[in-house]
């Protein structure tokens, strides 16, 4: 169901609950989990409050008749329609074939079941996605499947208690068969061979009565149970401690599946324990290497400066004549120290993922901050090339590639083992952000080529031309043809200063999204780095719920394969329902295209349960709340950092207050599952407490006025102790919040 709010309303709406402000009245004095009652210590105190309160209306009527503020924008409920409009990507970037037939084949009858699941191979991680698969079956109706293993694929079982006991397919055999070759071969099963499954991607196909699942790497064991789950359990995630089954899992459907998740690779937005992985959208496995257990900004320590420095100034970045935290990508010019540095990282390289044998991604990143590399030559190779200081960058790890892909190929022959797969990442990030692209649009990019000369001895050299004179360039590879990365070569984007309270297709994001475009013109490969909250303020709701959708769907349209929609990762709770941020982005990572306003209306469904009312209208109310800020403050909500948005004049206590009170409903609403089902209680308990942390912490922080001495100190225990018990530990990113607790005495 649609609906129409108004800009407008939403500016009555918040100058209402400001004119409020400082009023004492009866329906406020049973604010959330019952704090306290509000009682003023005198009426000058009160009486300033009001004034106070009629200044911050004051302020914001008066943008309200603004012609922006007036503008109708339609939502669907809960704000998932962006202003411009859904930007779904084509199918034939996707792979999603599904044709799944339900059928009155018996799966599982009273708490039991004849199938088992074989698996072809002891690979630790297919047992832990069988062994999830079981559980969840089990979980669903009762009916959990016993394991086995076959892993010689002679089919026999490796248990030693059935040692006896033969595998054979026939047409009514009962398996669900995990990567065992030989049973497939039994079964006759034709694979589709025209499809690229990624690492991630999975098949299924139903023959007889079993069931056969096929991966392309060991991330897919993952991937493929949710799969299974999904289509006979119906099995959807909302939550790390919220899965639900839409079916019981009777009869086992028959299934044609080949399907890959839209993002091949991804990371976790939110707080997730090792334990949640495999339940949860996301990629289970560790995608990427890891080096002094850094896994990005991590080229010092490939070449480490306390070992290398002295002997080797020239690989060490320079800024106004002072050594900085950066690597020089060109060597200062030196040709000779250029091609030791090279050889350094490619050493050093080589024994990281040696020690890293699965790992899909390595990164050679730049250290985190905005500097570079300004000497001399850095600088004419970034004039040249559009003043991209990325470009020197790409050079080199494009011969890094090189060497090592090269390496590889020689290790696989002599060893005769398949050539191991491996990604390289560099990253376009802060004052590499920029890719070495002419043009402002799509349809006028230029993408530039090196001058190539041929030496006598006949190696070829890049040579640029700067203010009229010759410059010969230390790198190995040429570019003739024009500037591109390795088949192995990838980008690791992370626009740090964009907004993501909209997407990428939003004029608020033109610079960032021409970006995006220019490195996907440059790689095949392109990961993405996007944000999903104020890191200053962990607290205070972040307005992305409108932009992920096509926030994702832009970065996929453009050839994105992994993305990192980074959220608030240090608290176990995320609170201003950023739950919901999380569950919209993992679940639209595995398909795009998903309908956003029907995943909101599940997700209030299922998350909050009897109490989905209440909190759904606190939400709407937020985000109402939240635009009209936007418009009367883009400077502070606009970002998503480095800005103070944890302000009293943003936050008026009467619309806390009505927050809060929305939240004392949904408790009530939950009431009849405190003796009648406990965990589930729990659950959604807590689910309606963590959004109470936000108004809450406004109240004590900013309101201590508005009650008794008493009061505050009790409502201040309370949310110290709720914090405590949730897991809600920072502030801020590595920032605690102790230290508030502690200036209220706790």
């Amino acid at each position: 169901m649609k609906k129409k709010l108004s800009i407008l309303l939403a500016a009555l709406l918040l100058a209402s609950t400001l004119a409020a402000c400082g009023k004492k009245s009866e329906d406020s004095s049973s604010s959330a989990l019952g704090s306290s009652e509000i009682t003023s210590s005198s009426e000058a105190e009160d009486n300033s409050s009001s004034e106070e309160s009629s200044e911050e209306s004051s302020e914001l009527e008066g943008n309200s008749s603004s012609e922006e503020s007036s503008e109708e924008r339609e939502y669907v409920e809960g704000g998932t329609i962006t202003d411009e409009g859904e930007h779904y990507v084509s199918e034939e970037k996707l792979l999603h074939r599904k044709t799944v037939t339900e059928t009155n084949r018996p799966f599982a009858t009273n708490g039991q079941t004849e199938y088992i699941i074989v698996l072809g191979t002891d690979d630790a991680r297919a047992i832990n996605a069988a062994s999830f698969l079981a559980s969840q079956i089990g979980l669903c109706n009762g009916a959990k499947p016993n394991l086995y293993i076959d892993a010689d694929q002679d089919l026999m079982l490796d248990d030693t208690t059935l040692a006896n006991r033969a595998l054979a397919y026939t047409s009514t055999t009962k398996y669900i068969v995990f990567a065992h070759e030989r049973l497939e071969q039994e079964a006759n099963i034709e694979w589709a061979t025209d499809v690229d499954l990624g690492y991630s991607g999975y098949m299924i196909k139903t023959v007889g009565d079993s069931v056969f699942m096929k991966v392309n790497s060991f991330y897919g064991y993952q991937t493929v149970a949710q799969s299974f789950c999904r289509e006979v359990l119906g099995y959807e995630w909302y939550s790390a401690d919220m899965q639900i089954y839409t079916k019981d899992g009777s009869t086992l459907p028959d299934m044609d599946i080949v399907e890959k998740p839209d993002f091949d690779l991804s990371w976790n937005s939110g707080y997730l324990s090792n334990s949640d992985y495999m339940a949860s959208p996301v990629t289970v496995e560790d995608v990427f290497t890891t080096i002094n257990g850094n896994f990005c900004h991590n080229s010092l320590d490939f070449l480490p400066v306390a070992e290398h420095s002295e002997a080797h100034p020239d690989w060490y970045a320079w800024e106004a004549a002072t050594p900085i935290n950066q690597l020089c990508y060109s060597a200062h010019g030196n040709k000779a120290e250029y091609d030791l540095m090279l050889q350094a990282a490619f050493e050093a390289v080589m024994k990281n993922i040696a020690a890293n044998p699965d790992d899909a991604v390595l990164t050679f990143t730049r250290q985190d901050g905005y500097g570079h590399c300004i000497c001399d030559t850095c600088n004419k190779i970034s004039k040249v090339f559009h003043d991209s200081h990325a470009v020197m960058y790409m050079f080199f790890v494009n011969d890094l590639d090189t060497l090592v892909q090269a390496e590889l190929q020689r290790q696989a022959e002599e060893n005769g083992t398949p050539k191991r797969e491996l990604t390289i990442l560099f990253f376009a990030y802060s004052g590499t952000a920029a890719a070495p692209v002419a043009g402002t649009e799509m349809d006028n990019y230029v993408v530039p080529s090196t001058q190539v000369e041929e030496k006598e001895d006949g190696t070829k050299v890049n040579v640029i031309e700067y203010e009229g004179k010759s410059i010969e360039l230390p790198y190995v590879k040429t570019y003739e043809n024009g500037l591109e990365c390795n088949e192995n070569v990838g980008v690791f984007y992370a626009p740090i200063e964009a907004s993501f309270q909209d997407s990428f297709y939003h004029p608020q994001n033109r610079q960032y999204k021409t970006t995006f475009e220019k490195w996907s013109l440059l790689s095949d490969t392109l990961y993405c780095w996007i944000y999903d909250t104020n890191f200053t303020q962990y607290l205070v709701p972040y307005n992305s719920y409108d932009g992920i959708p096509d926030t994702l769907r832009f970065l996929k349209d453009i050839g994105g394969e992994f993305v990192f929609h980074q959220g608030d990762r240090q608290n176990e709770v995320y609170a201003g329902f950023g739950a919901l941020r999380t569950y919209l982005s993992y679940t639209l990572m595995r398909d795009v295209n998903l309908d956003a306003g029907v995943l909101v209306n599940k997700f209030f469904e299922n998350y909050f349960g009897p109490a989905a009312e209440p909190m759904r209208e606190y939400y709407e109310i937020m985000v109402a709340h939240i635009e009209q800020l936007q418009v009367l403050y883009p400077e502070v909500f606009y970002t998503q950092r480095r800005t103070n948005t944890m302000d009293k004049l943003y936050w008026p206590w009467a619309t806390m207050q009505t927050w809060l009170k929305l939240c004392d409903d949904a408790f009530y609403a939950i009431e009849k599952y405190k003796e009648t089902d406990e965990t589930l209680y729990n659950k959604l308990y807590e689910h309606i407490l963590t959004e109470t942390i936000f108004p809450r912490f406004v109240i004590c922080q900013f309101y201590d006025s508005y009650y008794t001495e008493i009061a505050i100190q009790e409502m201040r225990a309370s949310f110290v102790a709720d914090c405590k018990e949730m897991g809600y530990r920072y502030y801020a990113e590595g920032v605690s919040i102790n230290p508030y607790f502690a200036a209220w005495g706790f």
